[in-house]
């Protein structure tokens, strides 16, 4: 499957975060793709969900995140991650990906989930 060109992309992702992601991918023992979607989850309601997947699903497109690294964004989450900035960042021993999400209203106290209005 090709990359789909588009002019304003969903997602944002770093330099960092595509260089971590590039990394990881070379690690998988299987063929994967990297997913990334928006699953119901904590207190606040939603979840970003970023995983190496052995298949795609069809409710899926495919974007270039840059580097020409191959990100499948699931459709149903577009509409809550619109404009989002995939950051990995690292801080002492701990390293995490960071979203930063303008539809973000608020999220749960551990920072776990979030919510849009």
């Amino acid at each position: 499957m090709s990359i789909t060109n588009i002019e304003a992309p969903p997602v944002t992702f770093t330099d960092n975060a595509i260089q971590h992601l590039k990394k990881q991918l070379l690690k998988q023992k299987e063929p994967s793709f990297i997913r990334l979607t928006v699953k119901t989850a904590g207190c606040s309601g939603l979840k970003y969900h970023l995983d190496f997947v052995d298949h795609t699903e069809s409710t899926d497109t495919v974007y270039d995140a840059g580097a020409n690294l191959p990100i499948y964004i699931d459709k149903k989450a577009l509409a809550f991650i619109q404009g989002t900035v995939v950051d990995y960042v690292k801080q002492g021993l701990n390293a995490r990906f960071q979203y930063t999400n303008p539809q973000e209203k608020g999220s749960c106290g551990c920072g776990e989930s979030f919510y849009v209005e």
